[in-house]
């Protein structure tokens, strides 16, 4: 259904033309009719070409717990689901990639789906420009990627992720140098249940010398 959706939405444009006509040739009701269909037509067209082209950053300020204003810091980028697959995603990796460069992070996080039923060799092709960027990549697999729906691609997924050096916790926690700063990456990730092992993770401290807890964002803690 996604897919027939996808591609029937295309039909937008003829059906512009025609209610065009109308509105130049037409008048009263069948006018103002014309006018109602186009607008709402529209609507839906922007929602489907135009805005899953526009690349929005967010920025926000995240104090963990036990940090204080005299802490060390460290610039984090953050996205996920590129979805690459049939739906030939909107908004390509190489456009994310020259934005995050552009906003000097110290690591990146990729919060998985980076896939959706793609087609052979669009895995290597599509997420080697991850190469390109020039801090430390963190990637956790989300649901579309082990098989959740479709077929898992968490071997070919993996294996792309290798070479283009990215580090991928994947279901662990890691002790990692960010920026100069220790600091414990732990990934749940992939399935639908990503949500609870999250709060799992938080509300249980990694270190219990320390008591260190973690912040969660996706299906990353920190």
């Amino acid at each position: 259904m996604k897919v027939f959706i996808f591609w029937a939405s295309w039909l937008y444009f003829p059906a512009a033309v025609w209610l065009l006509s109308d509105i130049i040739r037409k008048t009263g009701l069948r006018r103002w009719t014309a006018c109602a269909m186009l607008c709402a037509l529209s609507t839906l067209a922007y929602a489907r070409f135009v805005e899953p082209r526009i690349l929005v950053t967010h920025r926000e300020d995240i104090q963990l717990t036990g940090a204080s204003e005299q802490s060390a810091t460290i610039r984090i980028a953050l996205f996920g689901d590129p979805h690459i697959g049939i739906f030939r995603n909107a908004m390509s990796l190489s456009r994310i990639v020259e934005r995050i460069n552009a906003e000097d992070v110290d690591a990146v996080f990729l919060a998985g789906d980076l896939t959706y039923y793609p087609t052979s060799g669009q895995i290597d092709r599509e997420l080697a420009v991850l190469a390109e960027l020039d801090a430390p990549l963190f990637v956790v697999l989300g649901n579309h990627d082990v098989g959740r729906p479709g077929p898992d691609l968490s071997s070919p997924v993996m294996a792309a992720l290798d070479r283009v050096r990215a580090i991928t916790p994947h279901n662990r926690a890691l002790e990692v140098t960010i920026d100069g700063q220790d600091v414990i990456v732990a990934t749940p990730s992939g399935l639908h249940v990503s949500g609870r092992l999250a709060r799992k993770h938080a509300d249980h401290p990694a270190d219990p010398q320390s008591g260190y807890r973690a912040e969660c964002a996706g299906r990353f803690c920190l």
